[in-house]
């Protein structure tokens, strides 16, 4: 799960933007609150985030840039989690084949973030990789792989035919911090990777 304070700091520079209802002197004195190096109150937990909620309209969304946080629930309404929605623009996916192994690089565009700057590892959760000259189509398994600061390499072996062209579709990562449950983070990626006949050769 993310950080708490992270979460209401990013609700407040939202709700103050969208919505001029909200209680001004709430946002003036949690501003002061963390300023000063107190701890949370109790009252910005409770208070604040339910107010942003409602401000925000249907369903539980907590806006930080283009992505946004999104509590799972069960049928009763019982959160379970978060995921993080609409992380396209914040994630670039370049990739390459070489030696039976598909690399893969990831370029986190907003690292200094949440959920970004609050991860440990992560890897491509939701994915499948698309034989461009039969069509045919495998899902694929990866590891976790460190973050190193704004990048992440990712390594998996990939039994490629001969000079054939490959694309591969990601559509969720699962980020990682260690005694934190797993934080899934979708959107839509695509790179092609191709298996050149020289490999073949050596």
């Amino acid at each position: 799960m993310i950080d708490i304070d992270e979460i209401i700091k990013e609700s407040l520079k939202f709700s103050s933007k969208t919505n001029k209802g909200l209680n001004d002197k709430m946002i003036s004195k949690y501003s002061e609150s963390t300023k000063k190096g107190k701890k949370i109150p109790k009252w910005a937990v409770v208070v604040i985030i339910p107010a942003v909620v409602a401000c925000i309209s249907a369903g539980t969304y907590i806006a930080v840039g283009k992505g946004f946080f999104r509590d799972k629930s069960t049928i009763t309404g019982t959160v379970i989690g978060q995921t993080y929605e609409n992380a396209t623009d914040e994630i670039e996916v370049a990739s390459n084949y070489s030696d039976g192994i598909l690399h893969i690089t990831l370029n986190l565009l907003k690292s200094n973030n949440v959920p970004y700057s609050a991860l440990d590892e992560i890897k491509p959760y939701d994915c499948k990789i698309t034989n461009l000259s039969d069509g045919t189509t495998e899902d694929i398994q990866f590891d976790y792989a460190a973050v190193n600061k704004n990048s992440v390499d990712i390594s998996v072996n990939f039994d490629a035919t001969e000079d054939t062209e490959y694309k591969l579709e990601i559509r969720s990562f699962l980020g990682s911090k260690k005694a934190e449950q797993p934080l899934e983070i979708n959107g839509k990626w695509e790179t092609v990777f191709k298996a050149e006949t020289s490999e073949f050769a050596k």
